[in-house]
């Protein structure tokens, strides 16, 4: 999210107000303790005026990407780090994230998700051209996709 709006930059001085004192399991908002749907969320937004497009899978993209790429930037692999287990950190290091935004498939929390659609893949592409490693094929779709979903 780029805050560069006089609403989105109040948004982003209002988010930490909205987030004080939740917990990982409460809703982020709420209306007499029951949450709301998406849809009225996003409703909400654009009667506020947030721009044609500002919904609340921004913010959930927002908070996969920062945590992406907090997890990332502390790895545990240099330059030309094996591919394979490289690969395979990445994606069990995801499940923090799908974790963190709900994505699971029916016991089970899945990475897949989070990142093919909450994630910015810039951060996870980045990431593998520092290593100079290529990333698995999942991650690579979800790369290859970036441009597409502008």
């Amino acid at each position: 999210i780029h805050f560069n709006t006089p609403r989105l930059k109040l948004l982003a001085e209002k988010l930490p107000g909205f987030l004080a004192g939740k917990k990982p399991d409460d809703f982020f908002i709420t209306d007499k303790g029951k949450p709301l749907t998406s849809n009225s969320i996003n409703r909400y937004l654009k009667y506020l005026g947030f721009p044609d497009g500002f919904t609340i899978h921004k913010l959930r993209t927002a908070r996969g990407t920062e945590m992406a790429y907090n997890i990332l930037k502390d790895a545990p692999f240099d330059k030309g780090a094996d591919a394979k287990a490289v690969n395979m950190w990445v994606e069990n290091e995801m499940l923090k994230v799908g974790k963190e935004l709900g994505h699971i498939s029916g016991e089970t929390v899945t990475a897949a998700t989070a990142i093919a659609n909450y994630i910015d893949p810039s951060v996870l592409d980045d990431f593998f051209r520092r290593l100079n490693v290529r990333p698995s094929a999942k991650i690579q779709k979800a790369i290859d996709q970036m441009g597409k979903k502008d």
